[in-house]
């Protein structure tokens, strides 16, 4: 409800944003926007898919916070997400069923591939053009002008799904971040 939630798309080298309305449901704007696009292929979500693996009595597992791939790439817990979280297995439940598969992605992983300047990346937003302009020329993408950081996280996990070593981290049994 919160009006934060952005959606990257991509045709041919252009790509576009889609941006959920403040206080209306951004499950809904999403499935609509899957559903109105008639989508099919890889969604790649910036958020957790799974829960650590001692919820599901996984050998091995024995954290109540982090999944492996949490603390490979230092991401927050899922636990600490929760209703995020909780809506992003919902989603990665569901949209199979159209054909979509839901791989969670982590922007921060290809702000560091892209060595974007941390003095910049999600701070001002004044920084945002800059950054936008990095990406646009190592993926050679077409970018609109992004307004907020949520923008450019949408784009950086499309981005994700673009790279032709796509590395991932975890364990596959408790749940995969790529990036």
């Amino acid at each position: 409800m919160a009006g934060t939630t952005a959606i990257a798309g991509l045709d041919g080298h252009s790509a576009s944003i889609s941006v959920s309305a403040k206080n209306k449901d951004a499950d809904k704007f999403i499935m609509d926007f899957l559903t109105s696009a008639d989508y099919s292929g890889k969604l790649y979500l910036d958020a957790p898919l799974s829960l650590p693996g001692v919820y599901r009595g996984l050998k091995g597992c024995s954290d109540y916070f982090y999944r492996k791939a949490d603390k490979e790439v230092g991401a927050m817990s899922p636990m600490f997400l929760g209703g995020l979280t909780a809506r992003a297995m919902k989603l990665k439940a569901e949209l199979p069923v159209k054909g979509i598969e839901v791989v969670e992605a982590y922007p921060k992983l290809m702000a560091k591939r892209l060595a974007l300047p941390s003095a910049q990346y999600k701070k001002e937003k004044k920084y945002i053009p800059e950054i936008a302009s990095i990406v646009a020329e190592y993926f050679q993408l077409n970018l609109p002008n992004l307004s907020s950081w949520h923008e450019v996280d949408a784009i950086l996990a499309l981005c994700i799904g673009l790279l032709p070593d796509l590395k991932a981290y975890g364990d596959p049994n408790e749940g995969l971040i790529y990036g």
